[in-house]
């Protein structure tokens, strides 16, 4: 193997381990540059891609590991895994009978067959009370700060419930705490995806990109949500805040207003529409405002 390319699958690989994804992403993709059909860097984002949602791009790639290099069980088992992912279960069945058949060890095997088995049962009900049992674990996991293991208990949840917007919601939000931000936005749109009418995945849309300074994608999300909630002062709030941000001074006084008239005593609120006042040119307002909000601060503390 060509020095350069050890190089970079090293760098690559440690990138993965510290979940610097886009980092280890670049680097396999620089590796394909100079080699396109190397099985190593083709199965690793196989699974980077999958991780992120990108199911159909993870299937381009471990096939391309696979033409490489079809003794090695791993990149077979992936493929498996993709396939399962998208709930194709005839195809991974067959892949599993017989591209694996006498190759990986008993236990391995029963595991697959049971996620496939289980996924087919699912469709009539059969399994409701048990994946819910597993939600509810994957959340407490969260609400405990055991990110790490929601990761991975999330991960081999998807494996048997890729469709299931709860638990691509958690996964969402299990990423944004890891820092895996792009991860983050792929789940909550997976989410999305298969149920537009929840406010916790709009909300938590809007919030990531808020945090990644997006804040046209965000209000597009606000937006729908206040459609299902239009007494959410939060919502209110956090739309005048996209405006402010982007120097929308009059549509972020409008909606400002609008929270601080549904929660009329929360101080956070009153100083951020001073400022939006002021922005606005609208000074002797900004000046008001301010006074209330210490007004607000001082009927706080009494």
């Amino acid at each position: 193997m060509d020095n350069q390319i050890i190089s970079l699958l090293e760098k690559a690989f440690l990138a993965q381990k510290n979940k610097k994804y886009d980092v280890a992403e670049s680097l396999y993709i620089s590796v394909l540059k100079l080699d396109p059909d190397q099985p190593i860097a083709n199965n690793n984002l196989g699974i980077i891609s999958r991780d992120m949602g990108r199911i159909e791009n993870s299937i381009i790639h471990f096939n391309k590991a696979i033409n490489k290099d079809n003794k090695n069980n791993l990149y077979i088992t992936n493929l498996i895994q993709s396939f399962i992912y998208l709930n194709r279960l005839d195809i991974a069945s067959n892949l599993l009978d017989e591209k694996l058949s006498g190759k990986i060890n008993t236990e391995a095997r029963k595991k697959l067959k049971s996620i496939i088995n289980n996924k087919k049962l699912s469709s009539d009900g059969t399994l409701l009370e048990p994946v819910k049992k597993k939600i509810d674990k994957l959340l407490d996991l969260y609400k405990k700060n055991l990110f790490k293991e929601a990761f991975f208990f999330g991960q081999d949840l998807l494996m048997a419930h890729p469709k299931n917007p709860l638990i691509l919601n958690i996964m969402g939000a299990v990423n944004d705490k890891l820092l895996n931000f792009k991860t983050s936005v792929q789940y909550f749109k997976l989410a999305y995806n298969y149920d537009q009418n929840n406010a916790s995945i709009l909300n938590n849309l809007s919030g990531i990109f808020i945090k990644l300074k997006k804040y046209d994608e965000a209000l597009k999300y606000l937006k729908k949500s206040l459609s299902h909630n239009p007494y959410s002062d939060e919502v209110y709030y956090n739309i005048g805040n996209c405006y402010y941000m982007l120097n929308k001074y009059e549509n972020s006084i409008r909606n400002l207003k609008k929270a601080n008239s549904i929660k009329p005593n929360f101080s956070n609120y009153q100083l951020r529409l001073s400022h939006a006042l002021y922005k606005a040119g609208r000074y002797h307002e900004a000046i008001d405002a301010v006074v209330l909000d210490l007004t607000k601060i001082k009927h706080n503390f009494n």
